[in-house]
């Protein structure tokens, strides 16, 4: 059984620049509480495997 896509739906230019303004603001305020990791700090992290993936990616969706 195949859906089919029944939203239809365009942005207006307007809006999304507006959404492109409104992160840049975001990323600027939050980027005095924000820390890059150095490489063996990022090595150091926990691995995901490919069901961990796929759990993830379900959930980001909900």
């Amino acid at each position: 059984m195949s859906t089919k896509n029944q939203i239809s739906v365009a942005i207006p230019a307007t809006v999304t620049a507006s959404v492109q303004e409104k992160l840049q603001e975001c990323s600027t305020l939050l980027a005095p509480y924000l820390q890059g990791l150095t490489v063996d700090e990022r090595k150091s992290l926990f691995k995901m495997g490919d069901k961990t993936v796929a759990t993830v990616q379900k959930s980001r969706i909900m």
